[in-house]
């Protein structure tokens, strides 16, 4: 006697009419290639091309940004540290004397009423 304990499988879960996803493109690769026209899929090409390593990001070859930390440019400071505390201490004792006498005019104001 010859029986089989299988379930006969359906028509819609057979491998045939299965997807490996392979049709799917992401979002942002659509918008591009809307805006864009075709993007180059070759990464040495894009790699040399789209490079914006210095403006902060990189645009990989299917079309995505990937942003990065940059450093800022290092400048010398065209004043010396002396001349700049001396300014500072100026400013300082200018601003200190306003508000000094902005409050003995106060105080001269509400003592006359």
């Amino acid at each position: 006697m010859d029986t089989k304990l299988t379930t006969p499988v359906p028509e819609e879960l057979k491998t045939d009419n299965l997807s490996d996803g392979g049709e799917l493109v992401p979002s942002e690769v659509a918008a591009r290639k809307n805006r864009e026209g075709e993007i180059n899929t070759n990464p040495e090409l894009s790699a040399k091309s789209d490079s914006k390593v210095a403006d902060g990001y990189t645009v990989s070859g299917q079309g995505l940004i990937n942003n990065h930390a940059i450093t800022p440019d290092v400048y010398v400071s065209d004043k010396p540290l002396d001349e700049k505390r001396r300014d500072l201490t100026m400013l300082g004792i200018v601003a200190l004397s306003i508000v000094g006498l902005i409050l003995g005019v106060t105080i001269i104001a509400s003592m006359s009423v």
